[in-house]
């Protein structure tokens, strides 16, 4: 598909900027991550080939999510630890750790809506765990980011009624859940003109943009921009940009953040395609694809928005969902290309989950 397509050629820029970096030391190592994620991207894309493949990778990331999630709280339960904001986890600081979780929390309620059996409930019992993650991390992206979350989880409901009973009970949760720290951390979003955190981030973006600008094709190489940050006015020696899309355009150039953007538009695209092409079917294994593209696509929502404020290159799980996207927009494709009138005039088939392949009897001409 077209989204396969800007994802080879975001990878490919992706080499030649590590090729014309002006330090291939520090570019190495970052290098290697993006190289490792573009290689099981790949490998993955010519694998999964079912509706059922995508959900267990779907459930795979959930059930990941979900355990580092009973890691940070019972670490905090126990011995009063808070993990995250110490030593972050995963190579990931405090704010890309919280991420995981915000972005669980659509895919486990989607999880919910997709599934029939008594044990979906427990996907619903995930929330709480992920949201409280989330508060224990005082990543005030995150926790924002959610909120953003929030609208489009409504709008892709089934049930917008159970919704906003879910959301009412939640609000009061989290008002018991966040202590005093954790809500003036979270209200003090609103004082970013006095917030030292913000007010360097403005800073930091307002230096890329001018990199980006000087070195508009290859930027300056892969993670190279942070040693110049502090020349072009940093506060500090080493700071990131603090976006993942102007650290992009810093690190290599306007044509990567282009084909990046491009590459997530397309991605929502085909979502959207799915879903318009599923709409007529109403049985239930087509619901449950619903469902899996509702969760993707509140992820990817949420993670996008979060991404205005972090620097996240090799963060796995927005390209673990934009790999199942894919994927399920070039399955259900391939299922209504079957489901097509056959030029005998034939009419189309609507077919159970997961669409067997439909036999053509002998005795019809071409």
């Amino acid at each position: 598909t077209r989204t396969h397509l800007l994802f080879l050629a975001f990878t490919a820029w992706i080499g030649v900027t590590y090729l014309t970096a002006r330090h291939p030391d520090r570019a190495w190592p970052y290098f290697v991550e993006y190289a490792k994620i573009f290689a099981m991207f790949l490998c993955a894309a010519a694998v999964l080939r079912t509706v059922r493949d995508l959900w267990v990778i779907y459930y795979v990331v959930l059930g990941c999510a979900a355990y580092i999630a009973y890691e940070v709280n019972y670490y905090y339960l126990s011995a009063g630890w808070l993990m995250l904001s110490t030593r972050g986890y995963g190579g990931l600081d405090n704010n890309g750790a919280a991420l995981i979780f915000a972005m669980a929390v659509p895919m486990a309620f989607f999880a919910w809506e997709a599934t029939a059996r008594w044990w979906r409930w427990g996907f619903l019992l995930l929330v709480p765990v992920l949201l409280h993650a989330v508060l224990l991390s005082y990543s005030r992206g995150a926790m924002l980011s959610l909120c953003v979350a929030a609208v489009p989880m409504y709008l892709r409901a089934r049930d917008k009624r159970f919704v906003t009973a879910v959301y009412a009970v939640g609000f009061c949760v989290l008002a018991v859940m966040a202590g005093k720290e954790v809500q003036g951390r979270f209200l003090s979003i609103g004082e970013h003109g006095l917030d030292e955190s913000a007010n360097s981030r403005k800073t930091t973006w307002l230096i890329a943009v001018r990199m980006a600008n000087e070195n508009p094709v290859f930027g300056m190489g892969i993670r190279n921009s942070n040693l110049y940050t502090l020349q072009y006015g940093a506060d500090m020696e080493g700071r990131s940009i603090h976006s993942q899309y102007l650290q992009t355009a810093a690190d290599s150039g306007w044509v990567a953040l282009a084909l990046y953007g491009g590459l997530l538009l397309s991605t929502f695209v085909g979502l959207w395609r799915t879903r318009r092409a599923l709409r007529p079917y109403t049985d239930p294994g087509t619901a449950r694809v619903k469902s899996m593209a509702a969760g993707l696509e509140c992820a990817l929502v949420l993670f996008c928005f979060g991404a205005l404020f972090l620097s996240l290159e090799h963060f796995e799980l927005p390209y673990i969902c934009i790999l199942l996207a894919v994927q399920l927009d070039a399955i259900t494709r391939a299922v209504r290309a079957k489901l097509a009138p056959s030029p005998s005039g034939l009419p189309p088939l609507t077919l159970p989950y997961p669409y067997p392949a439909v036999p053509r009897p002998a005795a019809v001409s071409s």
